[in-house]
């Protein structure tokens, strides 16, 4: 949760730049760039500029902890039957296996997440969003 919150004004610039909003087309392309539209998101809309779309990143990481451990747990069971048999591949297997359920689960969810990025209410004109 703590490096989700740290991160959160980096990820907002950078999905900005990614979906090629207009605004901050000017900015990409170089780490000052970023600094520069970081401070104009600052200067127009304040910390709850850079902070934008956060509460949707947290209320989308519980669900997918939870449904990657359950089935990490469900996926162990069936590769591990038993102490004798746990080496390392089939560990990794279960690993593996589970990180790929929840990331198919939560597709849908990532896809509403980067529309409410997108939609910056720093640009006042609605051609922009």
């Amino acid at each position: 949760m703590q490096a989700k919150t740290v991160i959160a004004p980096l990820d907002r610039i950078k999905i900005l730049f990614q979906t090629g909003n207009p605004q901050f087309k000017q900015y990409s392309g170089s780490v000052r760039g970023m600094a520069r539209g970081l401070v104009y998101i600052w200067r127009t809309t304040g910390i709850y500029g850079l902070f934008q779309g956060h509460t949707a990143t947290l209320l989308r990481v519980f669900p997918y902890a939870a449904i990657k451990f359950v089935a990490y747990d469900q996926i162990r069971d069936h590769l591990i039957p038993s102490k004798a048999e746990e080496i390392w591949y089939r560990r990794i297997a279960a690993g593996s296996l589970a990180g790929m359920i929840p990331h198919k689960a939560d597709f849908d969810s990532r896809i509403d997440f980067r529309l409410l990025h997108i939609s910056s209410r720093t640009c006042p004109c609605a051609s922009c969003i």
